[in-house]
C-alpha cells in the first residue's frame, strides 16, 4: 500500500513539474505577444500555418513569399520563436525574404529553442541574404541557451541594437548589421564565435562581446562609437578590420598584442587599438630573459 501510494506521488510531482513548464513557457510567450497573435509554423498539429505580424513560432518553419510576415510592415513584433518546452531544437528559415516594421517591437524575439537552442538562417534558394528591417530591436534573445547560430542574415534600421543575444556558444556566421541606432552586435554570455560578421554605419559601437572565450572574426566600419569591444577573458582574434569607427578601432584589453597579428585598425577617430601590452624587452636586448646575477668583483668569496 505504501509502495503504490509513493508512486503515485512521484507520477503527481512528475505531472505538477512538465505542467509548470509549459504554463511557464506559454505565459512567456503570451506576456510579449499581441492578444490576436497565433501559433504558426510548417507542423502545427500536422498542418502548415502561414505567419504573420506578432506570430509564434512553434516548429521548424520555411517563410513562404505568401506568409502576411513578408508583405506587411509590423506594427509591434515581427515572429516570437517559442517552441515546446521538450523540442529538441527550432530552425526558422527566411529563405531570403524580408521582415519589417516600426520601432516599437523586435524583428525576430527568440524565447526559447528547445534543449539545442534555435537555429535563425537567412539565406534561401534564390537569395544569399534575408532582411530584418527597422523596429525596436532587430533580433533579441534574453534566455540562455534559447538561441545557438545565426547565419545570412541582414538586420538594418533598428531604433536600438541590430542584434541583442545572451546566451552560451553562440554562432553567427555571415551576419551583417548596419545602421542601427545602437551597437551592430552586443552579445553578453560566455563564448561563442562570430564568423563574416560585419558592422558598418551605426550609431553605436561595431560589436560588443562582453564574454569569456570569444573567437572575433569581423569587419566594422563607421560606427559612431568604438569599432569592436571584447570584455572578458581568453578571447581570440582573428581577421578583424577596424576601420573609420568614432572611437577607438578595437578594444581589447584582455587580449595580447602578440596574439593578434591579424588585426587591422586603422583611421578611427580616438586611437587604432587597445590591446594588452607586449612584456617589455629587457634593456640589454635579450628579448625579456633576465640574465643571472654576477657577483661583484672584489666581493669576498
Amino acid at each position: 500500500m505504501q509502495t503504490n501510494r509513493s508512486s503515485y506521488l512521484m507520477r503527481r510531482l512528475s505531472c505538477g513539474l512538465r505542467c509548470a513548464l509549459a504554463l511557464a513557457n506559454v505565459m512567456i510567450s503570451a506576456a510579449a505577444t499581441p492578444a490576436w497573435a497565433k501559433f504558426c509554423g510548417d507542423d502545427v498539429g500536422g498542418v502548415r500555418i502561414a505567419c504573420a505580424c506578432g506570430d509564434v513560432v512553434v516548429s521548424d518553419t520555411l517563410l513562404q513569399p505568401s506568409d502576411p510576415v513578408v508583405g506587411e510592415r509590423c506594427s509591434l513584433d515581427g515572429l516570437v520563436v517559442a517552441p515546446p518546452v521538450v523540442a529538441d531544437s527550432i530552425t526558422l528559415d527566411l529563405d531570403g525574404l524580408t521582415i519589417s516594421g516600426a520601432p516599437y517591437g523586435v524583428g525576430i524575439r527568440v524565447q526559447g529553442g528547445g534543449s539545442g537552442g534555435a537555429v535563425i538562417r537567412g539565406g534561401g534558394k534564390q537569395r544569399d541574404h534575408a532582411e530584418v528591417v527597422g523596429f525596436l530591436t532587430g533580433i533579441e534573445s534574453r534566455m540562455f541557451g534559447s538561441i545557438a547560430r545565426i547565419e545570412n542574415l541582414t538586420v538594418k534600421g533598428a531604433r536600438r541594437h541590430g542584434l541583442s543575444l545572451r546566451g552560451r556558444g553562440i554562432l553567427l556566421v555571415g551576419v551583417t548589421a548596419s545602421s542601427n541606432g545602437g551597437d551592430g552586435v552586443h552579445l553578453v554570455g560566455q563564448g561563442g564565435r562570430l564568423v563574416g560578421v560585419g558592422a558598418f554605419g551605426n550609431a553605436g559601437n561595431g560589436v560588443v562581446l562582453l564574454a569569456d572565450g570569444p573567437v572575433v572574426e569581423v569587419d566594422v566600419e563607421n560606427n559612431g562609437a568604438h569599432g569592436v569591444v571584447v570584455r572578458g577573458r581568453g578571447a581570440t582574434l582573428g581577421e578583424v578590420r577596424a576601420v573609420g569607427n568614432g572611437g577607438i578601432g578595437v578594444l581589447a584589453p584582455g587580449v595580447d598584442e602578440a596574439s593578434a597579428p591579424r588585426v587591422v585598425s586603422e583611421r578611427n577617430g580616438r586611437e587604432d587599438r587597445r590591446l594588452r601590452p607586449q612584456v617589455a624587452a629587457a634593456r640589454d636586448g635579450s628579448g625579456g630573459a633576465r640574465k643571472p646575477r654576477q657577483r661583484a668583483e672584489g666581493k669576498a668569496r
